[in-house]
């Protein structure tokens, strides 16, 4: 009977070892063990979808080619272990930047940026366009909002999202509306060729593509 046992034991250790190994095969990152949000209507993430990607940790380390899923309630990444696991996994590193394709396009998410409003350094914003010393970014914030329908005694919680621009410039964050008025403003010695390029381009501001090929067509000679 003991030998029994110890053979039990043995073979649960060696399943337990391996189980350890799996997830330490790919990146390191540890489970979460959070709400799923089901108490929620609506959705925490950019996309509900698992979205391929690339991460690159503030030490400088890239992984490439994995899953991802953009949590923008908590403003935080995950990733999945195996394409078999539906289980959100967190990196024991900090992520300073990521990718994502989506909506057929590879969108770009950083953090690092000096502190404004409510958000911080460690906030992740999208890079609309340019580079280094200049930023146009883009914040989707993830809220919760509180409701009591009519004759209910269930207060209902319901995800808002809000979408906020801001300039990275001369290393301070300005809040930006998109329109040529605002581009006007921040670029004033590039007012020719603002109004020069939107004669000959359509250019929709609620459209972040075309946000951006303007903003690197005014920064790139600013």
């Amino acid at each position: 009977m003991n030998k029994f046992i110890i053979t039990i034991f043995i073979c649960l250790s060696v399943k337990l070892l391996s189980a350890q190994q799996m997830y330490l095969t790919n990146i390191n990152g540890d489970p979460v063990f959070t709400k799923t949000y089901t108490e929620i209507i609506g959705s925490a993430f950019l996309s509900d979808n698992w979205l391929e990607g690339t991460v690159t940790t503030i030490n400088g380390t890239t992984y490439k080619n994995i899953k991802l899923k953009y949590d923008l309630y908590k403003d935080q990444p995950y990733f999945r272990q195996k394409e078999s696991e539906e289980g959100l996994f967190s990196f024991t590193e900090k992520i300073k930047t990521f990718t994502l394709n989506y909506l057929n396009e590879e969108q770009i998410f950083m953090m690092g940026f000096p502190v404004v409003d409510n958000l911080n350094q460690n906030s992740y914003y999208q890079v609309v366009g340019g580079q280094k010393e200049n930023y146009l970014l883009k914040k989707i914030i993830k809220t919760v909002s509180e409701s009591r329908p009519y004759n209910s005694t269930i207060t209902e919680k319901t995800f808002m999202e809000q979408q906020v621009y801001y300039l990275f410039k001369d290393d301070k964050m300005y809040k930006f509306k998109p329109s040529k008025k605002e581009f006007l403003t921040y670029f004033p010695n590039q007012t020719d060729k603002i109004n020069v390029y939107l004669k000959a381009n359509a250019v929709d501001f609620k459209n972040t593509g075309d946000l951006g090929k303007l903003f690197n067509h005014v920064a790139e000679s600013n």
